[in-house]
């Protein structure tokens, strides 16, 4: 029974030396601050987007379209974006600020929106995260795309 007592003992001691980050220099967190209901105003970011929709007009089905949405941070705190998502294949934020933005400075997510296969209207929604309040951020993509048929007949 004391061999097992010992061995329990020796597991636990172990696994709390691998959650011990207290000896990887270089890794903080000073920039983030993850704002909570209990939370002033004070230091949290905020972030504006530069258009309230992405409207990219009239395409032809196949075209890839890229757009520059340009985010600031009108806030006290540091902006740091966790994630940016769109709610369908066809549109890929594939490129945005991994850098903590400070206040009053701005950034560029750049967006693309691939309309092979569709026709007609089309619309998602591109979902910000990031430690503001609420930590979601959502702005809408929309476009008429015309297929082949359809841009043959105008």
């Amino acid at each position: 029974m004391r061999i097992l007592s010992f061995i329990l003992i020796a597991i636990a001691v172990s696994g709390c030396r691998l959650t011990d980050y207290s000896e990887k220099e270089g890794i903080t967190t000073d920039v983030i601050n993850t704002p909570t209901s209990s939370d002033t105003d004070e230091n949290i970011p905020v972030l504006t987007l530069s258009v309230d929709e992405i409207d990219l007009g009239t395409i032809t089905q196949g075209e890839l379209i890229e757009y520059d949405l340009e985010i600031m941070n009108a806030g006290e705190g540091q902006l740091v974006l966790t994630d940016v998502r769109a709610s369908c294949g066809c549109t890929v934020s594939k490129d945005w600020p991994r850098e903590a933005i400070p206040p009053g400075e701005k950034g560029i997510i750049k967006v693309s929106f691939n309309s092979e296969g569709k026709s007609g209207h089309s619309e998602s929604t591109i979902s910000i995260v990031a430690n503001t309040r609420p930590a979601s951020t959502a702005i809408l993509l929309k476009a008429d795309v015309l297929a082949p048929e359809l841009f043959e007949d105008r």
